[in-house]
């Protein structure tokens, strides 16, 4: 029987790739990449292309939201707008109907979600334990639906009714056969009909996870479930980029990670909440040093950076400025003084003994000096704004020519 098999993915990186790659060596089997390019934004001339990724030459497929309105699936519609996203999700059958239109001559169709790990150099392993099989579907958790399960009948009483049979399976690894994939998309078109006209109240589309295997099987289709031997259910496996692998067993494990993805993930959970504890920490700053400075600092311009790493407060023409500002995550108080008031800090130096002063630098920069001050012995808000008060009174009593 000829087969296709397919890796399914909305992004590209070396584990996609090197994942792709064990499917194009896997002999007897054609392989090909197909890519929701919603948000990548290939450019491509035809949905079928030859592109080399990671030294890798590649059987493309793209699609996006066009494609659904060439073959008239439908799409979900939130707040007056089509949702893609929302309709890939839901609908993720559809990519086995664009499949059989691109790829017509093949008896069935693997379709593999990118989070999906063959532990083995090839799929040559895993294919070979359904070499004989002639099944119309194989999915994984294929079970009988429950009668009571808020989550098999929501939304659905426009289509089923009570006395028919709800099945479910998980789409993360699918076979179909040609003659399955047919039927499908001739019911989600008939379906499509059935939704527009009905005036059921709260109705929903029926997802993928529910309408392939429960059409198929009130269909007369032959149905199976991709049991434990076949696919391993192991949450947070985390693998290298290059997704190596140590005992082969030709089994799937879903799902699986990248470390470079978790990782930069991570970094961006972590940046988002130190934006939002720099965020509070110099408004707050700039609050305090307002309300308790001998100086009416309500009369300078104040003004933070987009990512709040910085706070200013232009206390003469820019050239003399209080700042606050984070370098990898340690504030520093400071006092900067440039051009024609360079002069002024010469001034300070001769009368204060800056050097004595704890957790004092005197920094140079391109058009002048600086005094700053590391606060990460600080405790609090009001200890930094101590510090900058200091400052912006030694300043100004130099600025006022009077002698401390």
């Amino acid at each position: 029987m000829k087969t296709l098999l397919v890796f399914g993915t909305h992004f590209i990186d070396e584990a996609v790739i090197s994942e792709y790659r064990k499917m194009k060596n896997t002999p007897n089997v054609d392989a090909v990449l197909m890519i929701d390019n919603t948000n990548l934004k290939f450019d491509f001339k035809s949905r079928v292309e030859d592109k080399n990724f990671f030294d890798t030459n590649c059987k493309c497929f793209f699609f996006d939201s066009r494609i659904n309105d060439e073959m008239n699936l439908p799409h979900f519609i939130e707040n007056g707008n089509e949702n893609f996203a929302r309709t890939t999700l839901h609908h993720a059958d559809s990519r086995f109907y664009y499949l059989r239109k691109f790829f017509p001559d093949y008896d069935y169709y693997w379709l593999i979600e990118y989070d999906v790990f063959c532990n083995a150099e090839i799929y040559a392993g895993f294919l070979d334990k359904f070499a004989d099989n002639r099944a119309d579907l194989l999915i994984q958790s294929l079970q009988k639906g429950e009668k009571n399960s808020i989550d098999y009948y929501k939304g659905l009483d426009w289509i089923y009714s009570d006395a028919e049979e709800i099945y479910a399976g998980l789409f993360a690894v699918v076979r179909l056969s040609a003659r399955a994939i047919d039927f499908l998309y001739k019911r989600r078109l008939e379906q499509k009909e059935i939704f527009q006209n009905s005036t059921e109240q709260n109705k929903s589309w029926t997802y993928c996870e529910i309408f392939v295997p429960t059409e198929l099987m009130n269909g007369g289709f032959s149905c199976e479930n991709l049991n434990e031997n076949h696919v391993n259910f192991l949450p947070n496996i985390y693998l290298n980029d290059e997704r190596i692998f140590l005992k082969p067993d030709n089994h799937l494990y879903h799902p699986v990670k990248s470390v470079k993805a978790e990782v930069s993930k991570l970094k961006k959970q972590y940046d988002n909440i130190f934006f939002c504890c720099r965020k509070l920490f110099l408004t707050a700053l700039a609050e305090k040093l307002i309300s308790s400075s001998a100086v009416n600092l309500k009369d300078f311009p104040l003004k933070f950076d987009e990512n709040f790493k910085s706070m200013v407060i232009d206390l003469q023409g820019g050239s003399l400025r209080c700042e606050a500002w984070f370098i990898n995550e340690t504030l520093y108080a400071a006092v900067v003084f440039e051009d024609e008031y360079l002069k002024y800090f010469k001034l300070m130096e001769q009368y204060i003994d800056l050097s004595q002063m704890n957790s004092v630098q005197i920094l140079q920069s391109s058009k002048g000096k600086l005094i700053a001050y590391n606060t990460a012995k600080l405790d609090n808000v009001s200890q930094v704004a101590n510090v900058l008060n200091i400052f912006i009174e030694m300043t100004f009593t130099i600025l006022q020519e009077k002698i401390l």
